[in-house]
């Protein structure tokens, strides 16, 4: 069947802290949050509530999207009290070697390959709303590998640079077993350097003769966001975090394994991703620096890809 979502983006003059709040669920429960979820956009309706609701629909073609994003870079250290901007948000170069909220020191006479991961943990760091939920930022060039299994799957590194290169990712697939009800189970062992990820079908002893398996798709979406409804997950090391999947298809998942490789570090270059994929991260604009040494790629986010245009949009109010 041909994949395609439905996509709502929803801006409000919210905190994120008072979203996370009205959102939130400590059990878990898929029934709870999409009752919290309905009665947020009941309250945009009623005028409870300010902000936009954006919709748009993802393609089977474009339905993983690939997130915005652009470089900056240092030839030198720039001046104190210089300025770079993100999103609105102004980043400001100090003296001091105590930086503030959206500060980034100059402190010790950095070099530029200092500079650019200074300005990465500021970025990151920030507690101001319009930056901090909605772009992080990195140094150096993301390692990446392909899983030759149905799809294929494609991974990202989680984190820039060169020390995801040469490490794998190895799915293994045990014989069927009498797990409990229709569940598979899945297991990440190893370590960083070496992942290993076990799948054990369900042969259907305990669920009325049905077996359940795991397709390629579903592996995609476990480890982006660690639930699958048929899937029994053990991360004791947290190692499914350490990357990001696309690809997959509708294909039981297969034995296999993937290397990186394609991670760089990239000597003064700070590069900011917006957290959402698609094209509305294209619209993040980056103010033209008045930071000397400094520079931005371009005015905005670029390359966000995999969701067509916007094709509503309502604001609401109180």
């Amino acid at each position: 069947m041909a994949k395609s979502r439905l996509v709502l983006s929803i801006d409000t003059d919210l905190p994120v802290a008072t979203l996370q709040d009205i959102l939130d669920d400590s059990s878990s429960r898929k029934q709870p949050f999409a009752r919290k979820l309905m009665n947020f956009v009941r309250g945009l309706a009623a005028g409870a509530r300010t902000g936009s609701v954006k919709s748009g629909v993802v393609t089977s073609a474009s339905a993983d999207a690939v997130a915005a994003s652009l470089a900056g870079t240092f030839t030198g250290a720039p001046a104190a009290a210089g300025i770079a901007t993100i999103n609105g948000v102004t980043l400001t170069f100090v003296a001091s070697g105590s930086p503030a909220n959206n500060e980034v020191s100059l402190d010790g006479s950095p070099s530029i390959s200092t500079m650019a991961e200074r300005l990465v943990a500021a970025i990151n760091n920030s507690t101001t709303d319009t930056l901090a939920g909605v772009v992080s930022a990195s140094s150096g060039a993301h390692a990446s590998a392909t899983l030759a299994v149905s799809g294929p799957i494609t991974f990202r590194s989680l984190a820039a640079g060169t020390a995801r290169n040469t490490t794998t990712f190895q799915t293994v697939v045990n014989s069927a077993a009498a797990n409990p009800t229709n569940t598979v189970l899945v297991v990440f062992t190893g370590s960083a350097s070496a992942i290993v990820c076990t799948i054990t079908p369900n042969d259907g002893s305990n669920n009325s003769a049905i077996p359940v398996n795991l397709t390629s798709a579903q592996l995609v979406t476990l480890i982006n966001t660690g639930a699958v409804a048929t899937v029994t997950l053990t991360d004791a090391s947290n190692l499914r975090i350490l990357q990001t999947a696309i690809g997959g298809s509708t294909s039981n998942i297969g034995a296999t394994t993937a290397t990186f490789s394609g991670g760089t570090s990239l000597a003064g270059v700070t590069t900011v991703n917006c957290l959402v994929a698609g094209v509305l991260g294209n619209s993040i604009l980056m103010a033209t620096p008045t930071a000397t040494n400094f520079t931005w790629a371009g005015a905005a986010l670029a390359s966000g890809a995999g969701r067509l245009p916007v094709s509503k949009t309502f604001s609401f109010g109180k």
